[in-house]
């Protein structure tokens, strides 16, 4: 094994430098404080270690102990001005490909007198080969305790080993965890840790940790794993029939994954049965699923697809398609796909229709036409897009089951579509292919839901019309409004409006909901239907709201929370089980 040979010499005797003179001994003028000093650095000796057979490319830690002292040995590999007295000196193994190259028999005492030379340790290292026969027992209970936007912190219980050097922890980026030590990227822990704080990560990205604990041979034990991932902040939502999607903020932090690509910043989750999570097909997504998409500005939920508008005014689409709803073609797209309209400033995706406003105004629609839902004359499903005639000043739209809603620079609302409910606004139940005005004031922005419509107006008041049935309409009854009436919400900031229940977002970040509550998609804490603006409980600094057919999200200052029906997982919180009160989305 290895080899401890100490040598002792003798000291040299202490001196003293005079400035501008040569090295002489002290002085007897110097006094008395001086003559201890000198007499005190006699008393002193030096110990100098020489570590041998140490792996190429590797250093030595060598660690020198005595009665109150523990210093570690410098790259000079001596230490000076020792008190007399006996030393611990060992050195840590050194765990190298096909094993570990240790010292034997440590610590080693080594005595330092008052001597004219330094005492000299040399330290041998010898290999131990690997043996795989009795790897030490794996860490338990590895879990991760805390999400940050930029660091994640993990803490496990280490396992066994009658040798054990300590424990290592690799990750790698994405969902499959390193199956070995010479696999990912070394996160720094010390010897023994139970716990971890990774930094300088990239936020909304999944990350697979895999913890090992390794003996003085270097055997190593299987994996502890796991895989999570780093918090995201949600700029916007939009809520389809049982999936929902967000656009994230871009947050590009610095560290050692500083120059891999931006991560996609849309994210969506839910029912993905016609492809409309944006992942590819597969089950649904009971977490927020990445969308391979950048340049993202906005999103639009319909009834089970999803349209996105890039930032250059390009509008990709996936989902259900089967009345072209989602780009030309009858089958259903699964990965984002671009449709033929460019210079996109608005987008709406409705139950089985798709609409657009461009930058010169213009209004082209798309997909199934029976109700004249895309502004011509109701027809067969058009594949592409076609032109709302008569509209030239739109600057956005809404889209619902079958009908369809903009608002004008003018501040003006014009609707066309189905109208059994009275959803169109204009005191009729007959069905316009032809915009017809609602009535409603100058209006800010628009929604839409199956059969009712709502407008946010300039002076931050709240106008809304079509079916009531459930009280979605928000004016205490559940008679439906064939013209506008104003919902008692002051301030309101925004307003969406989902199948069959509507909610509405102040000036003040409080968030109120009305209409049909069964899956708790109202977020009062009950499943009873409310006809009248009820609080949202547990939600404060909300800044905004999207509503979809069974369930309802909300972006707030404390992060992003669901609530409603889950049968799909649209509301993100990893399980299926709905809720009636607000709850955070995994991630974000």
């Amino acid at each position: 094994m290895g080899k401890v040979t100490v040598i002792a010499v003798a000291l040299a005797p202490a001196i003293v430098l005079v400035p501008g003179q040569a090295a002489t001994a002290a002085p007897q003028a110097a006094g008395t404080a001086a003559s201890a000093r000198v007499a005190a650095k006699s008393d002193r000796g030096s110990l100098r270690v020489v570590t041998q057979g140490v792996p190429s490319g590797r250093k030595a830690k060598v660690t020198v102990a005595g009665k109150k002292y523990r210093k570690k040995l410098p790259k000079a590999g001596k230490l000076r001005n020792l008190r007399p007295g006996t030393y611990r000196v060992w050195a840590a193994p050194i765990v190298v490909d096909g094993g570990t190259a240790a010292v034997a028999d440590l610590p080693v005492r080594v005595k330092v007198r008052k001597k004219r030379k330094p005492v000299v340790l040399r330290l041998q290292y010898a290999l131990i080969p690997k043996n795989d026969s009795y790897p030490p027992s794996p860490a338990s209970g590895l879990e991760v305790v805390e999400q940050g936007l930029t660091s994640l912190s993990l803490r496990w219980q280490n396992g066994q080993a009658p040798d054990l050097q300590g424990v290592e922890v690799r990750r790698r980026q994405g969902s499959e965890p390193p199956a070995g030590l010479d696999e990912g990227r070394v996160v720094t822990v010390s010897r023994f840790a139970t716990s971890v704080q990774d930094k300088d990560l990239r936020a909304h990205t999944t990350y697979s940790y895999s913890v090992f604990m390794v003996d003085t041979a270097g055997n190593a034990s299987r994996p502890a794993t796991v895989t999570t991932r780093t918090s995201g902040v949600a700029l916007q939502l939009a809520a389809g029939t049982s999936h929902t999607c967000g656009l994230l903020e871009d947050t590009d932090a610095q560290g050692d994954l500083a120059a891999l690509p931006v991560p996609d910043l849309l994210t969506c989750w839910g029912d993905n049965a016609r492809g409309q999570v944006g992942k590819g097909g597969g089950p649904d997504s009971v977490v927020p699923a990445d969308v391979a998409l950048a340049d993202v500005v906005q999103v639009t939920a319909g009834g089970d697809h999803t349209c996105a508008r890039q930032s250059g005014g390009t509008l990709r689409c996936w989902g259900r398609n089967d009345y072209g709803q989602a780009g030309p073609g009858v089958g259903d797209i699964t990965r984002p796909a671009q449709v033929s309209v460019s210079d996109v400033v608005d987008v709406a995706a409705g139950g089985e229709h798709t609409c657009a406003v461009l930058q010169t105004g213009q209004i082209r629609c798309w997909g199934r036409n029976d109700r004249g839902q895309l502004g011509v004359p109701a027809s067969d499903p058009q594949r592409q897009p076609v032109v709302v005639p008569g509209i030239g000043n739109a600057v956005t739209v809404t889209a619902g089951y079958a009908h369809t809603c903009a608002v004008l620079e003018s501040g003006q609302v014009r609707c066309w579509g189905a109208n059994e409910h009275g959803q169109l606004g204009n005191n009729s139940t007959s069905d316009s292919a032809d915009p017809v005005s609602p009535g409603s004031g100058a209006a800010r922005s628009i929604t839409a839901g199956v059969f009712h419509t709502c407008a946010v107006l300039v002076d931050q008041s709240l106008r809304c019309w079509g079916a009531n049935d459930y009280g979605q309409i928000g004016d205490s009854t559940t008679t439906d409004r064939f013209a506008p009436v104003q919902i008692p919400v002051a301030g309101v900031r925004e307003a969406s409006a989902g199948a069959y229940h509507t909610c509405a977002v102040t000036n003040t970040g409080v968030a109120r909901c009305w209409g049909r509550n069964s899956g708790g998609r109202l977020g009062d804490g009950t499943t009873t239907d409310r006809s009248s603006p009820t609080r949202v409980t547990g939600l404060a600094g909300v800044g905004e709201i999207a509503a979809g057919a069974h369930h309802t999200c909300a972006i707030t200052s404390a992060g992003t929370f669901c609530w409603g029906s889950n049968a799909n997982g649209q509301l993100g919180s990893g399980d299926a089980v709905s809720g009636v009160r607000p709850q955070p989305v995994y991630g974000l």
